[in-house]
């Protein structure tokens, strides 16, 4: 059986497009760069928020940003997800597919660049938290325990599981980065991104959907 990990945003929940029009304004609002530019660039390179706004202001600006303007930046942008996240919803697939691979035995967990509390709640009110064996998210406080590495080395430990073994499912080529170089089968979730920006930055498989996923691990193990 195998560890199965999954990127929230973009995979299990449709809010990539909210979040990369907040993202937009609040770097528009805190550090004067074109939202445009902030979105457009966004899939450029880093594991959360505060790597990707740090590389657009050097790259757009030409210096290192001021301290703390990424804190401001991620304030105001949790600012204004309030109230528009939760109408996002869960792909519609999302329910049956985990309670499928549920039963095929996998251990489920969740490794995102987003506040955990906010994955918390949506986790309950979408009536879906007891799948999951963990759920690991980022905060301004942890900012290095994030999607990538360190997640997957302590859900390694946690569950004794190989490299392997480890299936990570994300949205993004930077998740296809990250999951290749820890050694784990990295799955590509096509929607957000192209398949082949997937392949590029190094998924093994790419899925449209989690019935897709679920066939997908039948066939590898």
């Amino acid at each position: 059986m195998a560890l199965i990990v999954f990127d929230w945003d973009g995979v299990l929940y449709r809010g990539v497009k909210v979040k990369l029009r907040a993202f937009g304004q609040a770097c528009r609002e805190k550090a004067s760069l074109p939202s445009r530019y902030a979105v457009e660039r966004y899939w450029e390179g880093g594991r959360n928020n505060f790597e990707v706004f740090e590389r657009e202001y050097r790259e757009y600006f030409g210096r290192q940003p001021p301290e703390n303007l990424a804190k401001q930046m991620q304030a105001r942008y949790s600012e204004l997800l309030k109230g528009r996240i939760e109408k996002a919803g869960l792909f519609k697939e999302v329910k049956t597919a985990l309670a499928g691979l549920a039963e095929d035995g996998h251990t489920l967990a969740i490794s995102s660049s987003a506040n955990p509390e906010s994955i918390a709640s949506l986790l309950a009110a979408n009536g879906i938290r007891y799948h999951f064996n963990e759920v690991l998210g980022t905060t301004t406080k942890k900012r290095a325990f994030t999607k990538g590495k360190p997640h997957l080395s302590h859900l390694q430990q946690k569950f004794g599981v190989p490299a392997s073994k480890i299936v990570f499912v994300g949205d993004a080529p930077e998740d296809m980065r990250v999951g290749k170089e820890f050694g784990a089968i990295t799955v590509g979730r096509r929607g957000t991104c192209s398949e082949e920006k997937l392949r590029a930055a190094g998924a093994r498989h790419t899925v449209s959907n989690l019935h897709e996923l679920r066939r997908l691990v039948r066939r590898l193990e």
